[in-house]
């Protein structure tokens, strides 16, 4: 399920939410949706109830990182760690898309990179991967990719909660790897480089 507003990405080659969806991915999508599924239950069964909500929603979204690192396998995905633990860790799909992770709403303290990112201002596409909690955090309600431009409006939208439930055969269950990827020596992968353009998105009303 999925909703698009309008196509306005001028600066770059235009965001295909088809090509985004593509078959390619699902099968990632599925890995992360099960990956955030996973550690809300391994959240949810430690959380102290005196924890404020701001401690809460650090230690999900550490939690919720971590086991997409640990357990997503796939051969157009590369994990990028954030310099300060899961702080700005972020991924690159299929070379095209740079996905970060944050809970509901997406919020930063504004800075200029913050506003670079949002506004879409990299090389690649940038979306969000975005999980809702419940108001008393006893379930996670809905995950989401979102792509955003001028900071904070949502232009499109892909849910992929129901894959969490979807059966997969590369998913790590311990220490066994069900059909692992072969060939691939990570030392030997090449992270591209994610560069700031120089021309920013310009800003459209919806519409135009």
């Amino acid at each position: 399920m999925h909703w698009i507003q309008i196509p306005l990405f001028k600066q770059k080659s235009d965001f295909d939410h088809k090509d985004f969806e593509c078959s390619t991915n699902q099968e990632v999508f599925k890995l992360i949706a099960q990956s955030c599924v996973y550690a809300f239950d391994e959240f949810a069964t430690n959380i102290k109830p005196y924890y404020d909500r701001t401690t809460r929603s650090n230690m999900l979204n550490n939690s919720i990182v971590a086991a997409i690192q640990e357990r997503c396998r796939n051969n157009h995905w590369i994990f990028h760690e954030g310099l300060n633990g899961n702080k700005r860790s972020y991924a690159i799909l299929s070379d095209k898309y740079i996905l970060f992770f944050k809970k509901d709403p997406v919020s930063n303290i504004k800075t200029k990179q913050d506003d670079i990112i949002k506004q879409q201002g990299l090389d690649k596409h940038v979306l969000f991967l975005v999980y809702h909690v419940d108001e008393f955090w006893n379930s996670l309600q809905r995950i989401e990719f979102q792509y955003l431009i001028s900071s904070d409006t949502v232009v499109y939208a892909y849910d992929i909660t129901h894959l969490a439930t979807e059966e997969t055969v590369s998913i790590r269950h311990e220490e066994e790897i069900v059909n692992p990827i072969v060939g691939i020596n990570e030392s030997e992968v090449v992270k591209p480089r994610v560069r700031v353009k120089p021309d920013r998105v310009s800003k459209k009303k919806i519409g135009e």
